[in-house]
């Protein structure tokens, strides 16, 4: 008598040849996290131009709702999606701020930045879509727990954003390893 056991792919372990499909994976996740990131320098320019605060609670809930909302769609636990995204806006405050001194310091000289309504944040939206499609390839809940310093490293090394520091990179690798599958996924 042969027994067959089907095995729900996104509850399976996965498979240890697939090392180099997961290298790949972080280092896709770590470059859309970084060019998201990026945006931070237009965003601060912009607040900076307009006398505007750093901190935009009511941008934030947006963000945050939106990716409770979308993480559903990509099979994701809401609540680990969310501590996340959340980790990326303490990020992106912390290189709004940097800017800011920076502009303190040596003046604004005129930095042409791109605009925040028709530009920036149409690709803040996308990328942030992009992320959850990339974790959800991911599926860092199935990921060997032996297997994360390498992936940290891959995923660390891929942000260049200067202004984040080692242990801020650190922060966000455990957030998106922390992402869980949603309950109905």
């Amino acid at each position: 008598m042969i027994v067959i056991i089907e095995i729900h792919p996104t509850h399976a372990q996965r498979n240890p040849d697939s090392f180099d499909e997961t290298q790949s994976q972080i280092t896709t996740l770590a470059r859309l996290v970084d060019q998201r990131l990026s945006h931070m320098r237009d965003v601060a320019a912009y607040k900076w131009i307009n006398g505007l605060p750093i901190e935009d609670t009511d941008r934030e809930r947006i963000v945050l709702e939106s990716s409770q909302k979308s993480a559903e769609k990509y099979q994701l636990e809401a609540t680990s999606t969310q501590r996340f995204f959340e980790q990326q806006i303490i990020l992106a405050k912390r290189i709004q701020q940097d800017w800011f001194s920076q502009w303190r310091k040596h003046g604004f000289n005129d930095y042409h930045y791109a605009d925040l309504d028709s530009e920036v944040r149409p690709a803040l939206i996308y990328l942030g879509e992009e992320i959850l499609v990339a974790i959800h390839k991911l599926e860092p809940w199935n990921i060997q727990r032996n297997r994360y310093g390498r992936f940290k490293r891959s995923f660390t090394n891929g942000l260049k954003v200067k202004e984040i520091s080692a242990k801020d990179k650190t922060r966000l690798f455990k957030a998106v390893m922390d992402i869980k599958a949603h309950p109905g996924g």
